[in-house]
């Protein structure tokens, strides 16, 4: 979907050297659209992703099935 981000800035340039200034500022501000909504999810994600990773008890490389497996024995 980033690809789409580039193609319309891609476009928006070419509308311009050519004069084509209305289908130019179209292109930018759907190209501008696109970048805020990617900035969002990007927000969003690493909200996600910080507040949903799961946290071992003994350290790194444990998994919360071997540290329930120690605790049982």
């Amino acid at each position: 979907m980033l690809l789409w981000l580039v193609i319309f800035l891609l476009l928006a340039a070419l509308a311009a050297l050519f004069g084509f200034t209305e289908i130019a500022v179209s292109f930018a501000q759907i190209s501008r659209a696109l970048f805020f909504l990617f900035i969002l999810l990007l927000i969003t994600l690493l909200l996600v992703a910080l507040f949903s990773a799961p946290v071992a008890e003994d350290g790194p490389g444990t998994s919360n099935k071997t540290v329930l497996l120690a605790k049982i024995r």
